[in-house]
């Protein structure tokens, strides 16, 4: 497949290469802060981060599966329009397909704030020292002992 070049050998700007331009960092996101702390955090056994840490990495070990999917789903939108109504295109679509990466943006982050509430840097025990960053639930959430 040859990638579409112009008088001046300059990639070609249009609404997919947009639209795979915000894959292409979602998809960066999920490696960069999802598999390289949880490497670092298994290779350690602890994490020693503290709270503030620990409920950033979280709340960025989300965002990027969240966004490359919402980036997907604008995605479709757009190969939809641009396939079932071609006439329409024009340059309305080009601001269109902005807000839709925005509303994506938008709602990753929105849906990864309840991360911030949830994790916390905690002590695994009250006769230990030792730290861990994990969930925490309120009490109706809590799983049920079974007696």
């Amino acid at each position: 497949m040859q990638i579409m070049y112009n008088k001046n050998r300059k990639l070609r700007k249009n609404r997919m290469y947009f639209f795979l331009a915000h894959l292409s960092i979602a998809d960066l996101v999920t490696g960069f802060f999802n598999v390289l702390p949880q490497l670092g955090w298994e290779i350690a056994s602890r994490f020693y981060g503290g709270n503030v840490l620990c409920k950033m990495i979280k709340f960025l070990q989300i965002l990027g599966p969240y966004l490359s999917s919402y980036v997907l789903v604008m995605t479709s939108i757009d190969r939809y329009q641009a396939i079932c109504h071609p006439l329409s295109n024009s340059l309305a679509h080009t601001r269109r397909s902005r807000w839709m990466v925005a509303v994506a943006w938008i709602m990753s982050l929105l849906f990864c704030t309840p991360q911030t509430f949830i994790f916390s840097y905690q002590k695994i025990s009250p006769t230990s020292d030792d730290y861990e960053c994990w969930a925490t639930f309120p009490e109706p959430y809590m799983t049920k002992m079974i007696k």
